[in-house]
């Protein structure tokens, strides 16, 4: 089994695969049932290759565009369900806090 993850780099895609619960950046924490895409696999690969060119390493934000914020278009693009609120909401929470914090000094 594999998983498939995004992350920073300068140059390429930031989108790659590991073996499952095994990605040496992240702690495994739990696995997350989404179930079966209806998809075919000829289908899954391109949707793969779009994702790649779709998120280049080099636009990893921290807050606004991470390896939640992949998973959960990967999700989408899959036809599955959705990540649980649960998966993303620190990145969320704080990104809102920043865009409050920006516009109230912008004022």
């Amino acid at each position: 089994q594999f998983e498939w993850s995004f992350g920073f780099c300068e140059q390429g895609t930031g989108v790659y695969v590991v073996e499952a619960r095994k990605n040496p950046i992240y702690h495994y924490r739990e696995s997350v049932d989404l179930g079966y895409s209806p998809l075919s696999k000829q289908q899954i690969k391109q949707l793969l290759r779009q994702m790649k060119q779709e998120w280049p390493g080099a636009s990893y934000e921290l807050l606004s565009r991470n390896c939640c914020h992949f998973c959960e278009a990967l999700a989408e693009g899959l036809g599955v369900r959705p990540l649980p609120a649960w998966v993303n909401r620190l990145a969320v929470s704080a990104d809102a806090t920043a865009a409050f914090t920006n516009q109230a000094v912008a004022v």
